[in-house]
């Protein structure tokens, strides 16, 4: 009598557990014997858009700071794709509130663009990938049109999305708008958001902002910031409600459906 041989069940491997893109562990800031921010712990690890808001010395801007390395927090620690803010092999796109730039400085549009790709060689000089690439994102920010144009002589929303498509050219898995809509029109806004739903595909979008309206219709969580973090599923604005953290007549949260305890989505 023959005996088939017996075959081993394979046995599937487990899930392979997300690093996430941003984490924050037990972190604390203090400028001088002043806190800031205290016990601040969340993680954010899909690919979506995160408004963060607070009210006026809340905290907002030191986390983003915290987050992209230019501060360090007094206890706790920041990963950024599991490695410490700024030690990455990939830098997170910024597009800050004021776009600080010498005005006579002659640079165009793909050049800003392209600047997003100088991590990727060691040779000084661009490729025609690199090329290719700047032309793909320009493409995709609806601005190939403007790639000749002086990056002086742009708007301010214009200006905006050049920042994006230089982040998008480098493959950032992270882009931090601070303000994003404070000081451009409502086409430009609507450019913006396409763009940044767009983005939000391949990446995680963060915005720090004021304005309701911006948090409403784009984010689906929202980090809530006065000295600790709390975060929400972002909810519509229904206009005849009191959000908290301004004191206004617009409800922003409902503080009673945190995420999870603790912070934690």
């Amino acid at each position: 009598m023959k005996f088939s041989p017996i075959r081993k069940s394979k046995i599937p491997a487990p899930p392979r557990q997300q690093v996430p893109l941003i984490e924050f562990r037990n972190v604390s800031f203090s400028y001088q014997n002043e806190i800031v921010l205290e016990n601040i712990d969340f993680r954010i690890t899909k690919k979506e858009i995160i408004s963060i808001v607070g009210s006026n010395g809340g905290g907002k801007t030191t986390l983003l700071k915290l987050a992209l390395g230019l501060l360090s927090p007094t206890r706790g620690s920041i990963t950024i794709s599991g490695m410490p803010p700024g030690k990455g092999g990939k830098f997170p796109g910024y597009v800050p509130q004021h776009i600080n730039y010498d005005k006579k400085f002659p640079s165009s549009v793909m050049e800003v663009v392209l600047s997003g790709r100088l991590g990727n060689n060691f040779f000084g000089h661009y490729t025609q990938e690199d090329h290719a690439e700047a032309e793909n994102v320009l493409g995709k920010a609806n601005l190939l049109h403007l790639r000749k144009r002086s990056f002086s002589n742009l708007s301010g929303g214009e200006r905006q999305r050049v920042l994006i498509a230089r982040g998008l050219c480098g493959h950032a898995e992270i882009f931090f708008l601070d303000e994003p809509t404070a000081s451009i029109d409502r086409n430009s806004e609507k450019d913006l958001f396409d763009l940044l739903k767009e983005v939000s595909k391949n990446a995680a979008v963060i915005i720090v902002s004021h304005d309701l309206g911006v948090v409403s219709s784009l984010s689906e969580k929202t980090l809530c910031v006065n000295r600790n973090v709390i975060i929400h599923p972002t909810s519509e604005l229904k206009g005849e409600n009191i959000s908290a953290l301004y004191g206004m007549d617009i409800a922003l949260v409902n503080h009673k459906h945190s995420l999870e305890e603790g912070g934690r989505p």
